[in-house]
């Protein structure tokens, strides 16, 4: 697995990348694109409120979210990848997106390591990561009952 210990100027080999990310990939994989459980807790203590505000605010930004995150990896911007990846991963964790929080920890990651290539293959997982939870979303959304626990 790739270490966290690291810092902007210290890059990984290369000939580690494909290994390394595809264990890494395998485990975020391995996770539900959304924590079903944790909605249900939020519903609970939000019954007055509802959350289906907080979803339809997620949806909304996830455009912005990738937005950021590929202009950084255009600009080849380790920093910018970074700052990207860590509002988009805490975004993500209020809502319980736990596949898309541990892929931003991997951006993370490789930006601190300026490994700009490694985080220009994972954009496509991301991409597809983002499509499959916007698709959880707005089920638990039509699903939940946004003024009390979810029916799951």
């Amino acid at each position: 697995m790739i270490s966290d210990n690291s810092t902007f100027s210290k890059p990984m080999a290369n000939e580690m990348i494909p290994d390394e990310l595809h264990e890494d990939v395998t485990d975020i994989l391995a996770k539900l694109p959304l924590n079903h459980q944790m909605l249900k807790n939020m519903r609970q203590e939000m019954r007055g409120r509802g959350i289906n505000w907080l979803l339809d605010l997620y949806l909304r930004e996830l455009p912005n979210y990738m937005r950021e995150i590929k202009a950084a990896l255009d600009a080849d911007s380790g920093e910018e990848l970074y700052l990207a990846a860590h509002k988009f991963k805490g975004g993500s964790s209020n809502l319980g997106a736990d596949q898309i929080v541990s892929l931003c920890r991997l951006f993370e990651i490789l930006a601190k390591q300026a490994n700009m290539n490694a985080a220009k293959q994972l954009l496509p997982t991301l991409e597809a990561m983002m499509q499959r939870l916007k698709v959880e979303i707005i089920n638990e959304r039509q699903n939940g009952n946004d003024g009390g626990p979810s029916r799951t």
